[in-house]
């Protein structure tokens, strides 16, 4: 009788053994699905997803995190910055996300996050001596401990740029506007280590005298269509979500909004700095590899009110103004924040990461502000 509830219990044991070993199975196949091996119709043989991701790689195509997102996941970006219903909730979101970063000291190490940025980097190397060179600002980073030099690696490449931002825009699309965690989403799961590495050492207090607290900045890009820019109405309010190029240098800015092609939307936007923190800008005009561009990075989840919108020279040039909203009216009006209503920024604690301004479209068409800045992305 021992013997035989023995080998129920086995046969049991064997059977949710089966079982688990199959749902490993159908999850393999969800993440990464083997493609047709011939296209029935053309008799030609079709590529396996890694064996595609393989191919872009060694032929410099575009490939990163995203290339397995948006093709098994079904991801769709809708818009390359975040619009808040309502200007509080906004400056909410802006100064939870940055008490994440309060405990920082001029000699916490940054070692561990400077390892994630370069194991990331690793994973997509380029036949590029500009490349190469990122390679070598992280290893001197490494060895020095000095954020500085991870600035000067994001401004040596525009690949490097753009991967960073794609990565930074899903990250704060999933978890602001879906309300994702790290538990139940892999898209925040999957992005959060990198773009939380970037965040800490941006915000960092050996940096505290590049911080830009108070001036104009400037920034221009020529679009296909309006509806990058269609939820930027007068009044409406935003987050960065981004690390977006600005300038100083007006002129700077109206180069890269200058546009031949009659069809194209030339995008001039004007930035009104006012955060006596210094926690939305950084002037790294010193450090960046372009330092005839006079650039200052836009920090991700700065908020912004859009002052005015106009449209000029026959639909084909549209001018922008965007407001600081201002943290310290907030701070003082507001001394203990409603937490029933925040939203936490638990799944940001200990390494955070790095933007552009705003959401990201990927985009081949769109010509942008910088040199180094977001490539096929619609940005302003």
């Amino acid at each position: 009788m021992n013997v035989r509830i023995l080998s129920q219990d086995e046969d049991q044991a064997k059977n949710i053994w089966n079982y688990l070993v199959d749902i490993g199975k159908r999850l393999k196949t969800w993440l990464y699905p083997v493609l047709p091996e011939q296209n029935i119709s053309t008799g030609e043989l079709e590529e396996t997803l890694g064996k595609s991701l393989q191919r872009k790689l060694h032929t410099a195509q575009n490939c990163d995190l995203h290339d397995i997102l948006r093709e098994k996941v079904k991801i769709d970006w809708s818009q390359w910055y975040l619009s808040i219903e309502k200007h509080e909730k906004a400056l909410e979101i802006t100064q939870n996300f940055l008490k994440t970063f309060e405990h920082l000291e001029e000699f916490s190490p940054i070692d561990d996050q400077i390892n994630i940025i370069k194991e990331i980097y690793s994973q997509f190397p380029l036949d590029d001596r500009d490349w190469e060179q990122i390679g070598e600002e992280l290893e001197k980073a490494s060895r020095t401990m000095d954020p500085i030099c991870v600035i000067t690696a994001y401004t040596k490449h525009t690949e490097f740029t753009r991967r960073l931002n794609r990565h930074s825009a899903v990250n704060a699309y999933h978890f602001i506007q879906l309300y994702c965690t790290i538990l139940n989403c892999p898209t925040l799961h999957l992005t959060k280590n990198y773009v939380d590495a970037f965040t800490y050492i941006l915000s960092h207090p050996k940096l505290e005298k590049y911080r830009f607290k108070k001036g104009t900045l400037y920034r221009g890009c020529v679009l296909d269509d309006e509806r990058p820019i269609e939820k930027l109405v007068e009044n409406a309010t935003i987050l960065t979500t981004t690390y977006l190029s600005t300038t100083k240098n007006r002129a700077v800015a109206e180069m890269f909004a200058k546009s031949d092609n009659n069809t194209k939307i030339s995008v001039f936007c004007t930035y009104n700095i006012n955060n006596t923190k210094g926690r939305s800008a950084l002037n790294i005009q010193e450090i960046s590899s372009f330092k005839e561009e006079e650039e200052v990075l836009l920090l991700r989840y700065a908020a912004f009110r859009v002052v005015s919108k106009e449209i000029k020279e026959n639909d084909r040039r549209i001018e922008i103004c965007f407001e600081e909203c201002s943290n310290e009216a907030s701070e003082s009006n507001n001394p203990e924040l409603d937490n029933s209503n925040a939203i936490q920024m638990q799944d940001m604690e200990a390494t955070s990461g790095t933007i552009r301004f705003g959401i990201v479209i990927p985009d081949e068409r769109n010509t942008e502000y910088s040199r180094h800045d977001e490539i096929h992305m619609n940005t302003i």
